[in-house]
């Protein structure tokens, strides 16, 4: 009987000592486990925040009374995820969350755009203020509001992206294949976004502009169109303006008119390239010419206008 008691106590005393020794060892497992785990959704989050890239391009203002209200504000996602706006901020004071309402608007797909509406008359058009939104992933795009062109009712078709004198028209901004010497079908224009360059060489630019200024703006051969790109290749490309009569091309005062980038060089020798290789490079419109001034003198004017990115895939 006491050797059965004895043998049973050994039986008890190895099971207590396992237990006192997995138990911290199975804690320690679970633990790693949760950290590495916790790990791998911060490595997830990040990520996608780098992915990620949203930007204000412009406002929709409304003349009520004598007093100007924004209304809207117009948000691109140039990255390569979508993006959800979460939060929208006023000199810093949080607004509103426009997915409560419409998580449809908040909701941006990559290379796309949309319009989030703001609470009737309660935001005021004050240029120094500045409109910040925010992503769910806490990606932030910040701008004053005396950044983006303005009129009394601002509620037509396209938004703008306003830098000077000429008003670029963002919803207006088209591509087509072209020839080496530059030949192409000016009917056959497609959204310029997205290049692909497998079935594309060369690429013929086509933007639309509005001269907002009270003077007669005439551009010359040295104005282009510049892609950047963010990594690689680190070549820049130019296309410069193709002139309807081969010298100038003026765009009267408060008149809209499509511009179109073809070559190389400003002399015409070719149409230029597009890349060869997957990247996404900034774009850069670059003008250079003449104001027309009421005395009927000329000035010189230049102007730079820069905005999102083009995906070459």
């Amino acid at each position: 009987m006491r050797n059965w008691r004895r043998g049973l106590s050994a039986v008890f005393g190895v099971i207590l000592m396992l237990i006192a020794i997995l138990l911290p060892a199975s804690a320690y497992y679970v633990t790693a486990y949760m950290y590495n785990e916790s790990l791998k959704e911060a490595m997830a989050l990040e990520e996608e925040r780098i992915q990620e890239k949203v930007c204000i391009i412009g406002l929709s203002i409304r003349n009520e009374s004598g007093i100007e209200y924004v209304y809207a504000v117009h948000v691109n996602n140039t990255g390569s995820i979508t993006s959800r706006i979460r939060a929208i901020y006023i000199n810093d004071e949080f607004l509103f969350d426009p997915s409560i309402d419409n998580p449809n608007l908040a909701t941006v797909n990559p290379q796309n755009y949309t319009v989030i509406y703001f609470p009737i008359n309660q935001v005021r058009y004050i240029p120094t203020d500045v409109i910040v939104v925010a992503t769910e992933r806490g990606v932030k795009s910040r701008e004053t509001m005396g950044k983006f062109y303005h009129g009394e009712d601002s509620e037509s078709g396209g938004f703008k992206y306003y830098f000077g004198p000429l008003l670029l028209n963002f919803t207006r901004f088209y591509c087509t294949n072209s020839t080496s010497s530059g030949q192409y079908n000016p009917s056959n224009w497609s959204p310029g976004w997205s290049i692909n360059i497998e079935t594309t060489t060369y690429m013929v630019w086509n933007i639309t502009v509005t001269n907002i200024d009270d003077r007669d703006i005439t551009l010359n051969k040295y104005s282009c169109f510049t892609l950047f790109p963010n990594e690689s290749p680190s070549e820049r490309k130019a296309w410069y303006i193709d002139l309807p009569n081969g010298l100038e091309f003026t765009i009267q005062k408060n008149t809209t008119r499509s511009i179109i980038y073809i070559w190389d060089t400003w002399d015409k020798k070719a149409a230029q390239k597009i890349y060869s290789t997957e990247c996404q490079a900034r774009i850069f419109l670059t003008f250079f010419g003449v104001f027309h001034e009421h005395d009927g003198s000329v000035k010189p004017y230049g102007q730079t206008i820069p905005f999102e990115a083009v995906t070459c895939r």
